[in-house]
């Protein structure tokens, strides 16, 4: 029996799955084996073709990006109806005299929608189309990009993904949703992306959009400052709409202001609620509070992240870290210049106990807190047995016997040394446990006064190492062709 035809005995959801899995150029070799293929993998490029092409030239040349673009849009202008037309029309926007014929209904097929990405699309196309005087690009694009967002919206079947920036063109999404069915574009999201979210009634109408049509929502992203106190009725719709997400499950705030950090935090109220990532955050405003009540209520939390956050020392912390009993992960990385919010790991490596497994804390300059680690390193002993991975600033081998007698599932291990010398090596030899299958060397000092015997001997001990990284780059050139000899994935870090 011919290959081909195995594959097609196999279930269409089988099919699918092993489709998805494949990169984008072995999904269009794959396309044109039959009509069978064609039929089932074509909804897959076109599930987000502009991320997607996006994601497979970012690193090339721009010319390349624009060119995609510029293709992807003269696609779905081919799907535009009469009406369509008629509008643009109105906007000053003629219809090419040139148009590719669609053989599917490829905007039935989208999955994501960006407002960002639509509008850059929309100006390569209009470059490589349309010929315009300057002072008219920016009506034009207007007009095109609501039509490609109404098709998009309307036509798809079943959107899961939104991003939405209200400060790329506040009017475009007033528009959009006038012609639009809210319950079609809602009603299935799974994942949601908000920026710049309180220009006006647009964003109140937004909220209350979401609120009323959708209660499926597992992930939403905050992005970027906007947010203005004085907007009670924004801020009143924002809070419905986050009370209304049951399934919500992971949240990401990314370079708000300490206040709109602070009146989302206070929305929250999903006991279903498992992660929470906090990127360049002021947490100054949380100073008055004795807890944040909309965090305290997520008593199921899993993973807590914190990425160049600020004034993570409130005592509002403190006590709402209590909550954090079922608490696996907890990743804090810290501005070069911040001390390391000693109080605040104690107090979750407490509260969570044997649930923590991942436990990340380190600064951009990987500088020495010795006595950070002499505060918690006791805790994690105590309190985390069941620890698999630890990154701690300044964990170094003197305290390496006891972290493997007391935390026996560990796999990945941070250390740091000021001098990598042959006692580093026989040290690690004799006390890093056979469960280590992850490993990685910090050398804030760049001393290096090892030789290649005691590093040999350490790597034909360590039988169960996949994968081994340094931090700087001058570790690499010592040891890494020896790791490559023993078969162990290496990179390093600058």
């Amino acid at each position: 029996m011919e290959i081909n035809s195995i594959f097609q005995i196999l279930p269409t959801e089988i099919r699918q799955e092993i489709f998805k899995k494949l990169n984008r150029g072995s999904l269009f070799n794959s396309l044109l084996v039959n009509r069978q293929f064609c039929l089932e993998i074509v909804p897959i490029l076109w599930e987000s073709p502009l991320e997607l092409a996006y994601r497979y030239r970012k690193h090339e040349i721009f010319a390349k990006l624009t060119r995609e673009y510029e293709i992807i849009v003269s696609v779905y202008v081919g799907c535009f109806s009469e009406a369509a037309w008629e509008y643009l029309g109105s906007n000053q926007v003629n219809r090419p005299y040139a148009m590719w014929q669609p053989t599917f209904k490829y905007a039935s097929f989208s999955r994501h929608y960006e407002i960002t990405r639509v509008n850059d699309a929309v100006d390569a196309w209009i470059t490589q189309n349309l010929y315009y005087p300057t002072d008219k690009h920016l009506s034009i694009r207007k007009a095109l990009t609501v039509s490609l967002s109404r098709l998009l919206l309307n036509e798809s079947t079943s959107l899961h993904s939104l991003t939405n920036d209200f400060q790329y063109d506040q009017e475009i999404w007033g528009v959009i949703t006038k012609e639009c069915s809210i319950e079609k574009i809602f009603g299935n999201l799974k994942e949601l992306n908000v920026a710049h979210f309180s220009l006006g009634n647009n964003s109140r109408m937004f909220f209350e959009n979401l609120a009323n049509t959708c209660h499926s929502i597992q992930r939403i992203t905050f992005t970027g400052h906007g947010l203005n106190i004085e907007e009670k009725i924004t801020t009143k719709a924002l809070r419905h709409m986050m009370k209304a997400q049951s399934e919500l499950q992971w949240i990401r705030l990314r370079h708000l202001s300490s206040i709109e950090s602070r009146i989302i935090c206070n929305t929250l109220s999903s006991k279903n609620l498992q992660a929470i990532e906090f990127i360049r955050i002021d947490f100054n405003c949380f100073s008055a509070d004795n807890e944040i009540p909309g965090l305290s209520a997520c008593v199921n939390l899993i993973c807590l992240s914190f990425r160049y956050c600020t004034a993570l020392e409130q005592p509002c912390w403190f006590e709402t870290a209590k909550s954090f009993k079922k608490l696996e992960r907890l990743s804090i990385r810290l501005p070069s210049h911040m001390e390391p919010p000693t109080d605040l790991v104690a107090e979750i490596v407490k509260a969570s106990g044997n649930n923590l497994q991942y436990l990340l804390v380190e600064n951009h300059n990987h500088s020495s807190h010795a006595t950070y680690i002499n505060k918690i390193f006791p805790l994690i002993i105590l309190n985390s047995r069941n620890l698999r991975a630890i990154n701690l600033l300044n964990l170094g081998v003197n305290n390496l016997s006891t972290l493997m007698e007391s935390c026996p599932k560990l796999y990945h291990l941070d250390l740091y040394t000021e001098h990598l010398d042959d006692a580093f090596f026989n040290t690690l030899a004799r006390e890093l446990r056979p469960t280590i299958k992850s490993l990685k060397l910090i050398l804030p000092g760049r001393r290096i006064r090892a030789s290649a015997e005691p590093f040999i001997r350490f790597l034909y001990g360590a039988h169960n190492l996949e994968y081994f990284s340094f931090h700087p780059f001058n570790l690499y050139e010592s040891y890494g062709t020896l790791i490559k000899n023993h078969g162990i994935k290496s990179e390093c870090s600058m």
